[in-house]
């Protein structure tokens, strides 16, 4: 129910639902999983809504790439 009020579905966190894209990659080996605290798995998320809210701006594919490659994935390998 708490989740419904949220918008969020129950069973699902901030950074996705269970078995999402960051379940895939730890089914392929590419993120540990015992580094996936739930800070870490909601700071790409973060990051980009802190980008979208300082330049009112589209998300250039640069800064994209930058949040998952230099800065989460680093993280969780």
């Amino acid at each position: 129910m708490a989740g419904e009020r949220s918008g969020i579905p129950a069973g699902c966190s901030r950074a996705g639902p269970p078995g999402g894209v960051l379940g895939r990659a730890v089914d392929r080996g590419e993120v540990e999983p015992e580094l996936l605290t739930e800070r870490i798995k909601s700071l790409p998320f973060d990051l980009l809504r802190h980008e979208i809210l300082t330049t009112f701006a589209p998300v250039p594919e640069h800064v994209l790439e930058e949040i998952v490659d230099t800065v989460f994935l680093r993280l969780v390998r």
